[in-house]
């Protein structure tokens, strides 16, 4: 944040990192760990089950239809999957 406060032209990054560590009790103990990225356009979570959700959103703003693993969306999931990587590294 610190570039971006100190010069607001500066560039900044278009998407956000969400991370979810279960609590021992609660809602939160039911959630397994993810890591997700969110665009504008797009949600890409990876779950410590292995399992992955990838939704347009903005033809599907509710999240109901998960399209990863389709081949039409291979394109996007790929780069999201990297994108979310560098994010979890930095």
């Amino acid at each position: 944040m610190v570039p971006l406060l100190e010069d607001p032209s500066s560039a900044w990054r278009d998407e956000i990192l969400l991370e979810h560590w279960p609590t021992d009790q609660g809602v939160g103990s039911m959630i397994p760990e993810f890591h997700a990225i969110r665009t504008l356009e797009w949600k890409y979570t990876e779950y410590s089950t292995g399992e992955i959700e990838l939704y347009d959103l903005v033809s599907d703003p509710y999240e109901l239809q998960n399209v990863a693993g389709k081949r039409n969306y291979k394109e996007i999931q790929t780069e999201l999957a990297e994108k979310l990587l560098k994010l979890k590294q930095e």
